[in-house]
């Protein structure tokens, strides 16, 4: 967990059958030498701790890479937590782990790693970060942080007019996306190769 491996969606399946793979052989190759406590490690830091690796069948799945991980995933996600929280893992490295785990990287546009906005109070001259309302509810969306731009929205929602009956539109909330492809070039433009990217989506 002390590194972030990022790779682009043609090459992920690819490397992680080669990560499965070696771990098989490392499973095998300490089975034969009777030193299956020094697996624990492995298992724990794959998120498997919670996996009974005694259980045939889940083993030929998991070599197989038929294996779902939705299991795993979740105590990966308990064991990056418990890291942050006692501070083993800076608060970059938190957030990078969770968008890889939601598929995002650096290869897509459409998927670009994200950061939250973690404040809500951009008025006073010095923050009293003991102060909880200092903080955004990381529950609710930017548009709902306050009770009046929470109503204006649910208002554009239960108002919505159809422009064009022949290709109706649903009712929403919010007209654009968090992050988009178009969002990324912007604030990168000054960078290769956003700038290219950006030119040629401008036409």
């Amino acid at each position: 967990l002390g590194c972030l491996l990022v790779f682009h969606k043609t090459e992920r399946e690819t490397v992680f059958e080669s990560i499965w793979n070696l771990r098989q052989e490392v499973m095998a190759r300490n089975e034969v030498q009777g030193e299956d406590k020094k697996n624990t490690s492995i298992y724990i830091a794959m998120g498997e701790a919670d996996l009974d690796l005694k259980d045939s069948s889940k083993m030929m799945e998991l070599a197989q890479g038929r294996w779902t991980g939705r299991t795993s995933s979740k105590t990966l996600l308990q064991n990056l937590r418990r890291l942050w929280q006692q501070g083993e893992i800076s608060n970059l490295q938190y957030l990078m782990h969770l968008n890889t785990l939601a598929g995002r990287n650096y290869n897509d546009f459409t998927q670009y790693p994200i950061f939250p906005w973690v404040l809500r109070d951009y008025s006073s001259e010095q923050l009293d970060l003991t102060r909880p309302e200092v903080f955004r509810d990381l529950s609710k969306p930017m548009g709902a942080q306050d009770e009046a731009r929470a109503a204006e929205y649910k208002k554009r929602f239960d108002n919505w007019l159809e422009p064009d009956p022949e290709h109706p539109t649903p009712p929403f909330h919010y007209a654009t996306h968090y992050s988009s492809a178009a969002a990324v070039m912007f604030y990168l433009i000054r960078l290769e190769p956003f700038t290219s990217a950006h030119v040629h989506l401008q036409g």
